[in-house]
């Protein structure tokens, strides 16, 4: 559309003060008006009233606060009394936003019924991807069966992770939000790139691990005796990647504590520590953070119906894909840009390292370097870059640093992981109907039983770890500390309590 307001100017040219812009576009619509000065009413000159361009959807009018689901209640209340001046109640609200969260998200109980009518549209959309719905055993099976958990297993992701060749998971889980609780359990593992990439997950009741093999997580002695030198000690030990090193580490937390010594004992040591780990993940990773950071990603969607959340987390993974995707079509060379970062700070650190007969043993045809790095990451360790820059001053050829490392760290891998894309659903009415006669029901209604249950508001801070330091910008911690008393200088108590007793500042006394 073109509108012309005022004399006829050229682009470029300024009108009062303001330079001219042309907002000429492909439609023909047009609407000329005028006025020989400010005291004249506005005249309309030419009207082209043919309109071929599409509708535009954005209004300024529409804000997000208007399709704002999280808003509260009163919140809602209070806005919708104001601007349409009608009284109200508050459950009737909430009844409006809860017919509105159904519309825009679906009912709860009902996509249960539709649950086995979507695996089937997943699976004739995306071939070789692997659905597995569990129900209650105890269920009959001449009444609707209940949901305990779906696994899903998309085709996509699955010959992703056999390409990349990097043996390694993390598993976390968190909570769902809604009527019917249950769990999201993520199966997470790394790309060429050292990204997140998720392998799988699961939705629903999920029974809790009896046994926990990562027992040595440093936390778990910041709660159990609140020492950081302890804390540290134990880093020291899983970050060891020789076994002298590891056992030089283990006595220096004997003889910070013996009882921890003790329990560290009974864990398999190639659970926790690189100096036990085989190389078979080409990683050293020691936590399990990538977990929690995908979980953070999918938390705004777990208060969302189960078909609802499912098609949340896939529509998430085509995102990722796609983002993931433009990355590589920049790339150029023989390793993805993380394994070049990582390159350069290893080059940084072996600038300082002289090649001499002694300390490190580097053997480049085994691809072997005594401190173990090597071995468990299948990156050459700065000793290995000193070797091979001492090599070429003596004018021999090597190949290039890049063929050093493993084939899961190379471009060529990386496009590969990705070359599957997801494929997208029908709608609803598009959906293949189950051949199943058993209908299916939300899982069992069960109250989380909590360890200990205190009384009065739930607390929603995270309990903080001794080395952590305090949130709040300029103020310290008191925490193990001790008070000194202005007056007597005692420690033990203030001036308000000083009672008097001793010290260079005594008071009192006659």
């Amino acid at each position: 559309m073109e509108m012309v307001v005022g004399p006829q100017l050229e682009v470029g040219q300024k009108y009062k003060g303001k330079d001219v812009v042309s907002n000429k576009g492909a439609c023909p619509l047009a609407v000329q008006i005028s006025r020989a000065n400010e005291n004249q009413d506005w005249l309309v000159k030419t009207v082209q009233d043919e309109h071929k361009c599409l509708q535009t959807r954005e209004i300024k009018a529409c804000a997000s606060r208007y399709s704002n689901l999280r808003i509260l209640v009163k919140a809602l209340h209070e806005e919708l009394c104001k601007k349409l001046e009608l009284g109200m109640s508050l459950q009737k609200v909430a009844r409006a936003k809860t017919m509105v969260r159904r519309i825009i998200s679906g009912d709860y109980q009902v996509q249960y019924k539709f649950l086995r009518d979507y695996v089937l549209e997943l699976l004739n959309t995306n071939p070789g991807t692997t659905v597995r719905i569990d129900v209650y055993l105890e269920t009959p099976y001449l009444l609707p069966q209940q949901l305990l958990k779906e696994y899903v297993c998309l085709v996509a992701l699955k010959l992703g992770f056999k390409v990349v060749l990097i043996d390694f998971i993390g598993v976390d889980g968190t909570y769902l939000k809604g009527p019917y609780p249950g769990q999201v359990l993520t199966i997470v593992g790394l790309d060429s790139n050292n990204g997140i990439y998720l392998v799988a997950y699961v939705v629903g009741i999920i029974p809790a691990v009896e046994k926990v093999l990562f027992e040595a997580y440093p936390g778990n002695y910041e709660k159990q005796w609140k020492r950081k030198d302890l804390s540290d000690q134990l880093w020291e030990c899983g970050r060891a990647t020789t076994v002298n090193h590891f056992n030089r580490a283990m006595d220096e937390l004997k003889k910070i504590n013996e009882e921890a010594h003790a329990r560290e004992c009974k864990i398999p040591e190639n659970t926790w520590s690189k100096s036990h780990f085989s190389g078979r993940a080409h990683n050293d990773y020691l936590f399990n953070n990538l977990c929690e950071v995908l979980n953070s990603m999918l938390d705004e969607g777990r208060d969302k119906p189960i078909i609802t959340y499912l098609e949340y987390i896939r529509e998430y993974l085509l995102k990722i894909l796609r983002v993931v995707q433009k990355e590589i079509d920049k790339c150029e060379g023989l390793v993805t840009p993380t394994t070049t970062i990582v390159f350069d700070k290893i080059k940084t650190d072996a600038a300082k390292y002289v090649a001499k007969y002694n300390r490190y043993v580097v053997n480049l045809n085994e691809q072997s370097c005594s401190c173990r790095f090597w071995e468990i990451t299948d990156f050459p360790c700065r000793h290995v870059f000193c070797a091979i820059w001492d090599i070429i001053e003596n004018g021999e050829n090597t190949p290039h640093v890049g063929e050093w490392v493993h084939l899961c760290y190379r471009l060529s891998t990386w496009i590969d992981m990705y070359f599957k894309k997801i494929d997208s659903l029908n709608g609803h009415s598009m959906w293949p109907k189950s051949d199943c006669s058993f209908t299916l029901n939300p899982p069992k209604h069960k109250t989380q039983v909590c360890i200990s249950i205190r009384v009065g508001r739930p607390n929603k801070k995270r309990m903080r770890g001794v080395d952590e330091p305090n949130n709040q910008v300029g103020k310290l911690t008191k925490k193990y500390l001790t008070v000194t008393c202005s007056k007597c200088h005692n420690k033990g108590h203030n001036s308000r309590t000083c009672k008097g007793h001793g010290g260079n500042g005594q008071v009192g006394g006659g």
